[in-house]
């Protein structure tokens, strides 16, 4: 239902749009929602496997993609006022990605059935290495906080420890579509309008992909490879070539595929049994 709302909300602003400024200013709005949406979607994996590593409950996740989006739209016109061209002029940031895209998807194709114990997540032993005795490795359920008082001292819930790592992933990810979306919108109104309307989509694309991959047993397995594919295509992007839009259904398509599979497994898992 919210899915539908902020598409009824996209079609609605893009009539307005084509109505104010044009048939042509409302097809290139249209082209950067649409471009938004495909270059979130790789975004859409990583935070669900941020999701499922801390063990994120329901109840708190609205509040963490909340300011995700937030996060995403200020990134956005950041990166749209030259900062994206300054750090794509560096080539650091799609190196460092790519290592800890790599590493993410190898460990989650190495994780167990049984790799329940939130704790010892190399995530949360990276934060308790970086805030020892300041990182409270709960989250707070009752009253939602990024910072909770444990054993007499201020501590970062694993709440806060979520709403870290997903601004991190929007900066990471923000870079790109802003530069491919200056190419083909050369107006900044319809750059930005579109893809602030786009994020709140996916936010609420982010709910319907959850409930359908925590259906599917495989599906981590098929995570795991798309960050490796990830990884890889974000370390050789420097000499090779790849199209944008081909780099982000690929890793759909990996998921995509282990859904699919995941049926097959569970029968067989059951007569083996």
């Amino acid at each position: 239902v919210l899915l539908c709302f902020w598409l009824m909300v996209a079609v609605f602003f893009c009539i307005e749009v084509w109505v104010r400024m044009g048939p042509q200013a409302g097809v290139a709005w249209m082209t950067g929602y649409a471009l938004e949406i495909i270059y979130s979607l790789d975004t859409v994996l990583i935070v669900h496997a941020i999701f499922c590593a801390l063990e994120m409950p329901r109840r708190l996740m609205a509040k963490a993609l909340f300011a995700g989006v937030v996060s995403a739209i200020l990134f956005r016109l950041l990166f749209a006022l030259g900062l994206a061209s300054a750090l794509d002029g560096l080539g650091v940031v799609p190196g460092m990605l790519g290592v800890v895209l790599t590493l993410c998807g190898v460990r989650q194709l190495a994780a167990q059935e049984d790799d329940c114990d939130v704790t010892q997540t190399v995530l949360v032993r990276a934060f308790r290495f970086l805030l020892g005795d300041r990182l409270g490795e709960f989250y707070d359920e009752e009253g939602e906080g990024l910072f909770a008082v444990s054993k007499n001292r201020v501590c970062v819930t694993l709440l806060g420890v979520v709403i870290f790592l997903l601004v991190t992933v929007n900066f990471a990810f923000a870079c790109d579509v802003v530069l491919t979306k200056a190419e083909e919108l050369p107006n900044a109104y319809l750059d930005f309008s579109s893809s602030a309307l786009a994020l709140f989509a996916v936010r609420a694309l982010f709910f319907a992909a959850t409930d359908l991959l925590g259906r599917c047993r495989v599906v981590k397995h098929g995570i795991g490879l798309a960050l490796v594919f990830m990884g890889i295509e974000s370390l050789l992007s420097q000499s090779i070539c790849v199209n944008a839009i081909f780099s982000c259904l690929v890793p759909i398509g990996i998921v995509g595929l282990a859904a699919a599979m995941s049926p097959l497994r569970n029968p067989w898992c059951k007569t083996a049994v």
